[in-house]
């Protein structure tokens, strides 16, 4: 898995993702429950970006996507 952002390749900081993840479950356990609707629907936005991007750049240039053998 790589995460590549201006043709930067982000390899290195994969180990650094779960904790991560780790530190964002602590911190939304913080946040009272009014904010927690305002946050999913932010996720949700993500989620749908994403999806935008891959879309957009995956699917339409997939013979420029490099297998590792």
């Amino acid at each position: 898995m790589v995460i590549a952002i201006g043709g930067r390749e982000y390899r290195y900081v994969l180990p650094v993702i779960p904790l991560m993840a780790a530190a964002s479950g602590y911190i939304l356990e913080k946040i009272p429950g009014q904010y927690r609707a305002g946050l999913a629907i932010a996720a949700i936005g993500q989620i749908a970006w994403s999806l935008w991007l891959t879309e957009r750049y995956a699917w339409q240039n997939w013979g420029e996507i490099m297998t590792p053998f």
